[in-house]
């Protein structure tokens, strides 16, 4: 029995942060091509004061990043947290910290970095090995996207592509 995977391309995922560039490459590696990120950033280093400055990838995000095979890359990137303390500080100033007991001794690292660091992590995984298959476009707003029983519509703008629409079969 042969599988028609014909429904697996053409795929555009509005913003190029963590969320939407982790989603197209989990699309990629699950055989999905024809993927385009639309982001309103200048590029994937783009400095955004207005976002989160440090990411915790713990057990849980690290489930991503193992599938993705880019954990190692992670580890060497960031700084991790196997310790936890917790410091208390009176009203008249003084401190006090403990060391927390963890409850699960085999639980993986944390790792904390920067936002813009997990985003470049990211998008350098889709320019060294997913080009064929991920598209991202930087300095693109979306404006309007329309379902209509034949296609998709996305408009949008751009100072390199002025207004354009995209329209891909539902």
């Amino acid at each position: 029995m042969t599988m028609n995977h014909s429904y697996r391309k053409n795929v555009v995922i509005i913003g190029g942060g963590p969320a939407g560039l982790s989603a197209a490459l989990m699309l990629a590696k699950r055989g999905w091509k024809d993927i385009t990120v639309l982001e309103k950033r200048p590029s994937a280093n783009y400095y955004e004061p207005d976002k989160s400055f440090s990411y915790q990838i713990d057990g849980r995000g690290q489930k991503l990043t193992d599938s993705l095979e880019i954990t190692d890359k992670l580890a060497d990137l960031s700084v991790a947290s196997t310790e936890f303390y917790l410091t208390f500080i009176q009203k008249d100033g003084t401190r006090k910290t403990k060391k927390l007991p963890i409850v699960d001794s085999q639980r993986k690292a944390a790792y904390w970095l920067p936002r813009s660091s997990f985003v470049q992590l990211l998008y350098q995984e889709i320019q060294q090995y997913w080009q064929e298959t991920i598209q991202v476009l930087f300095n693109i707003e979306c404006i309007e996207i329309k379902d209509n029983s034949e296609n998709l519509e996305i408009r949008f703008f751009s100072t390199c592509y002025a207004k354009l629409t995209i329209k891909m079969p539902v």
